[in-house]
């Protein structure tokens, strides 16, 4: 809950990635990558209004 606005509700969901992938734009020297890492994603959500699908914050 916030402190500042008790009637918002804060959600995270945390999402962590890895993948691969190569650069082709000169076919000659391919660069291949590697990325890794996280990436969080905040919602906030008025509970005083009652449809749920309504109430968050965008």
């Amino acid at each position: 809950m916030d402190t500042k606005l008790p009637y918002l509700e804060h959600k995270y969901v945390t999402l962590y990635v890895e993948y691969h992938y190569s650069d082709v734009a000169n076919e000659a020297y391919p660069m291949n990558y590697k990325v890794t890492g996280s990436m969080i994603m905040e919602r906030k959500r008025n509970i005083n209004i009652p449809d749920e699908d309504q109430s968050y914050i965008w």
